[in-house]
Formats: structure tokens, C-alpha cells, sequence
């Protein structure tokens, strides 16, 4: 036992599940904290230390360090985010009117000022695309 184990506190065994194939069988102990604990043998205790938890444990102290600091602040332009979703649903509809993937359609936006403006698209069309489009016209 390793003193990682040692450390660890006890959890309760829910199930044991056999897993690997012949001659290299590892017992995986479903402990009730969720986590698993691989051994070469079954126990027959009925609770195990988990080294997951103490895992956890010595992160969750880690992870309280970084909350003093002050959050990100992300600076994005809500503008923006608006147009390109614009842009999304234009290209939705070119492929919705061609019937074509929405894969097929690119649109081509240019920035003009912080304003995003459609220059132009282009589609790309299969072999059966074209045949379809050109037997319907």
C-alpha cells in the first residue's frame, strides 16, 4: 500500500466489475463518491481508501488560489457577434433556396469601418447539384 492510500479517505464499495481479457484481469471497485479503484484482486472489505478523492481534494485547495484573483474580463464586440450571426443565416438560406449543404456555401464578408459587409458567396455544387438545378430550369 502506497502512502497515497494511506492518506486517502475510506469510501464505501457499491460494486466490483472484472474487466480485461484472460491472464490480465483488473477488478474495478465502484466506489460511492463515484470514483474507481483498479486492483488485481477483488476485496472482499467494504470500504476502500480512494486516492481519487484525495486527488480532488488537493486540486480543490489549488483551484482556491486562482479564485483571489481578479476575474477575465473578455472584451468582444456585441455588434459584431450580431452581423456574423446575420451573415449565418444568410448563408442558411442560400443553401435552403439551392438545396444544398450549408457545407457548400461560403459567404464572403469584408469588415468596412467595424461593420461586417457581404461582398459575395459562392456555392459549391456536386455533379448531382448541377443536374438537379439545370433539369428543374
Amino acid at each position: 500500500m502506497t502512502t497515497e492510500h494511506r492518506k486517502a479517505p475510506r469510501r464505501d464499495v457499491e460494486g466490483i466489475d472484472r474487466v480485461g481479457p484472460w491472464g490480465d484481469v483488473k477488478y474495478h471497485h465502484r466506489l460511492v463518491c463515484g470514483h474507481i479503484e483498479v486492483r488485481v484482486r477483488a476485496t472482499r472489505a467494504p470500504s476502500l481508501a480512494c486516492v481519487g478523492c484525495l486527488k480532488a481534494s488537493v486540486k480543490a485547495v489549488e483551484l482556491a488560489a486562482f479564485t483571489d484573483r481578479p476575474p477575465v474580463i473578455y472584451d468582444f464586440d456585441e455588434n459584431l457577434t450580431r452581423q456574423e450571426v446575420e451573415i449565418a443565416k444568410i448563408k442558411a438560406n442560400i443553401a435552403k433556396t439551392l438545396k444544398v449543404s450549408g457545407d457548400a456555401v461560403d459567404v464572403i464578408a469584408v469588415d468596412e469601418a467595424g461593420h461586417l459587409r457581404v461582398q459575395s458567396a459562392v456555392v459549391f455544387l456536386s455533379a448531382d447539384d448541377i443536374r438537379r438545378l439545370t433539369q428543374q430550369g
